[in-house]
């Protein structure tokens, strides 16, 4: 093969992989890092609820092991996803978006990351804006 990737579709999430690579040629093999690269998959964190309040709609979910910061996505009825804000104290499973309109139902959804990965995210949880 010429290709320099190989995507991996049978993982799951929560779950650790280590990989490695070995060329062969002619029934040669070469060496290879026996301990590889370790990825651990990210479990999508578990939407909890969504409330409208004073000061906007906040939206509760629960943690992953192995996170390090927490995305935060909102999409309008008719328009796509786009992400709103990033949670960095791993201290907080929830997110107050200050700048929901009332009477504007939304729909939240949340995706875990660790360095360049990122965890799948539940369809969403909806929320109409109250106040």
């Amino acid at each position: 093969t010429t290709k320099t990737f190989y995507p991996d579709y049978d993982t799951e999430s929560g779950s650790t992989y280590a990989y490695t690579v070995r060329a062969v040629s002619n029934g040669h093999f070469s060496d290879y890092v026996r301990d590889g690269v370790v990825i651990t998959r990210l479990a999508a964190p578990k939407l909890v609820s969504a409330v409208s309040s004073r000061e906007g709609i906040t939206v509760n979910f629960e943690q992953v092991n192995g996170a390090t910061r927490y995305n935060i996505y909102r999409k309008q009825p008719g328009k796509t996803w786009q992400m709103i804000g990033k949670i960095t104290d791993l201290k907080s499973s929830a997110y107050l978006d200050k700048s929901a309109v009332k009477g504007v139902t939304y729909t939240y959804t949340v995706r875990a990351v660790y360095g360049s990965e990122m965890s799948s995210y539940y369809s969403g949880i909806s929320c109409k804006d109250l106040y």
